[in-house]
């Protein structure tokens, strides 16, 4: 065996360089079991980060303000440019980052929605209230304006959208807070917690197998 492995160093909340992830609010925030947060990664009150999520933090800033919710399997990340200038992330209040998104060292505005599998580039701007659909890709140094669609690979501008269509995005944060309730809740169980839950599933499952086998030999 060439590698052996002692300890599982994966960590919800993973140091680096000295850089230490900051949680403002942890009544508030949900950061998933298998998500990692690394290095300067600022994070304010209500927010949500599901499960598979990596934000890196590690050559530069990332904020993310107040009751914003990212889906599963994103990666952000800042870098630094090649000639060495600061290029960090900053996402604002209550915006939703949907599942598989990719964002590098941009700049996302209150309200707006990244959809599913889309990729921000470094220097984009997303506006306040905008929308990227599904599978769009924004390239570098783009600028959405506030209240715009754009869609496509690479995204170009579709639209611009409808007070109700602004209205139903800013519902959709109260939406989340309740859905993350439940997820707090099952995460955040204690060893024996989980463990007289594995012995109460294990007695229900013996004796509805029992029940079964009975009635198969009636």
């Amino acid at each position: 065996m060439l590698f052996k492995e002692q300890l599982n160093r994966t960590q919800r909340l993973m140091p680096i360089k000295q850089e230490q992830p900051r949680i403002h609010d942890y009544n508030t925030v949900f950061i998933a079991p298998n998500s990692q947060l690394i290095g300067r990664v600022d994070v304010q009150s209500g927010v949500s980060i599901f499960y598979g999520t990596v934000v890196r933090g590690d050559v530069d800033d990332v904020f993310i303000d107040q009751d914003t919710t990212i889906q599963d399997r994103c990666v952000i990340s800042a870098s630094s440019n090649v000639i060495g200038e600061r290029s960090p992330v900053f996402i604002g209040k209550g915006v939703t980052i949907e599942t598989g998104s990719v964002l590098h060292s941009c700049r996302v505005e209150d309200g707006a929605w990244i959809g599913t599998g889309s990729t921000i580039q470094p220097g984009a701007i997303v506006g306040k209230n905008s929308i990227v659909s599904p599978g769009s890709y924004v390239e570098k140094n783009e600028l959405i304006g506030e209240g715009e669609m754009w869609t496509g690979t690479p995204a170009r501008f579709e639209r611009k959208l409808t007070t109700e269509e602004i209205s139903e995005m800013a519902n959709s944060v109260e939406f989340h807070r309740k859905v993350v309730e439940g997820h707090k809740q099952a995460t955040e169980k204690s060893f024996e917690e989980i463990y007289r839950e594995q012995e109460r599933y294990t007695s229900r499952a013996k004796a509805l197998n029992n029940v079964y086998i009975t009635q198969d030999k009636l």
